[in-house]
């Protein structure tokens, strides 16, 4: 299927003038830790950073957005002994899902790729899978927090995962004695009235 999509893709007039790359992954010049946002955010027009100013002022934490096989990009980062940023058309041809942290505008999606670290701009109404908590680690990294997110038809309510520890108020229930002591305890009381009535 990936494979037909990136043939019909390249084959048509206008696929051949717009899609320049395709991204399978993390490759050999992957941004890890190594792309800060600050830094990615020079890559952004005016228009871009004032519209992803006003989706943080409303949601400051990044969220998740899957990256399915035929996500295009408008924009990549790499690292080739510093960060690299290109303004072309990729095309995602992926086996399976890929995952990313980011902010989704309208129409387009802020974000960086859980394989490599890059900072991409995502093309498209994108709708984030899961909920996850942002916390950071370090000013130019993130660390994500899955938390349990509940789903019902007509809405969605997210909560942080808390383990269930509720503590006993009675203690520990006691442990059963196995049947062979209570029929050798019979025994020996048998015994012992026998006993005595002799």
């Amino acid at each position: 299927m990936k494979h037909l999509l990136l043939a019909l893709a390249l084959a048509s007039p206008a696929g051949a003038a717009s899609i320049t790359e395709t991204w399978s992954g993390a490759g050999p010049t992957p941004c890890l830790n190594r792309c800060s946002l600050e830094w990615a955010e020079t890559l952004l027009t005016k228009e871009e950073m004032a519209e992803l100013e006003a989706v943080r002022a409303q949601q400051p934490d990044p969220e998740y957005i899957s990256v399915d096989d035929g996500t295009t990009f408008s924009l990549m980062t790499y690292y080739k002994e510093r960060p690299i940023g290109y303004r072309t058309t990729t095309l995602a041809v992926l086996d399976q899902q890929e995952g990313s942290f980011g902010w989704q505008m309208d129409g387009w999606a802020f974000v960086r790729l859980e394989a490599c670290g890059n900072w991409s701009i995502i093309r498209g109404r994108v709708q984030p899978a899961l909920t996850y908590a942002y916390v950071p680690s370090q000013p130019s990294s993130a660390a994500f927090l899955p938390v349990v997110t509940v789903f019902t038809p007509t809405t969605v309510t997210t909560r942080p995962w808390t383990p269930d520890v509720t503590p006993d108020p009675v203690g520990p229930s006691p442990v059963p004695l196995p049947a062979s002591i209570w029929m050798l305890l019979a025994a020996l009381t048998g015994l012992a009235y026998m006993r005595q009535r002799a």
